[in-house]
């Protein structure tokens, strides 16, 4: 599967870091500090998804005026 059929074809290299950083995270006990983290994280992955979402469908509009 080619980088622009996965889910997060469009991250940026920041999006993909907070992702790898989350992963990490949200597979183990995380401590105060972590946790703040975490919920950070979470957001700013959740704006990587809007990103994402963005992208996609500026490409499927552009697609979609160059074949008519």
């Amino acid at each position: 599967m080619s980088e622009k059929e996965t889910p997060n074809g469009f991250d940026t290299s920041q999006c993909k870091a907070w992702r790898a950083e989350y992963s990490a995270l949200a597979t183990r006990s995380r401590n105060e500090a972590e946790d703040a983290r975490f919920k950070e994280l979470t957001k700013l992955v959740r704006e990587c998804d809007e990103y994402n979402a963005s992208c996609e469908a500026f490409v499927n509009e552009a697609a979609y005026f160059s074949i008519n």
